[in-house]
């Protein structure tokens, strides 16, 4: 389930056919998609998270809703998130810059003539050796 209404679409949730969902908008967006599970003695809610590194405090107001509305009505809650791992939310000291911040120095390094990766793989699997 996911809402195409939004523009860059991260996130989807996929549930089989017999399985009585339905997609919570309110909680729904490009980076968020939430669904309700309806069960024989209730519901539980699941959530499908991207944490964008460009994101000043993760997570976002809509998944802060989600868990606020959950603890005050008491339902279950299931999050998947991508959470990216080089935040400073995290407790990590840099944001990885996928717009290529982060590998500016290997690439300057490599324009140097300086030894960076490997060009093989240095680890082998299986009993075989790296090509």
């Amino acid at each position: 389930m996911l809402d195409p209404k939004q523009g860059k679409i991260r996130t989807c949730i996929l549930a089989k056919r017999h399985l009585s969902t339905f997609l919570l908008r309110n909680y729904s967006n490009g980076d968020n998609t939430a669904i309700s599970l309806e069960l024989q003695n209730g519901s539980i809610r699941m959530l499908s998270a991207y944490m964008a590194f460009e994101k000043v405090e993760p997570p976002d107001a809509l998944v802060r809703g989600l868990v606020q509305e959950c603890e005050e009505l008491k339902k279950g809650l299931v999050i998947g998130c991508d959470a990216n791992a080089h935040h400073t939310q995290w407790g990590c000291p840099i944001n990885n810059d996928r717009e290529g911040e982060e590998r500016k120095p290997a690439q300057e390094a490599q324009e140097q003539g300086q030894r960076g990766a490997p060009s093989r793989p240095t680890i082998s699997g299986r009993g075989k050796e790296p090509q």
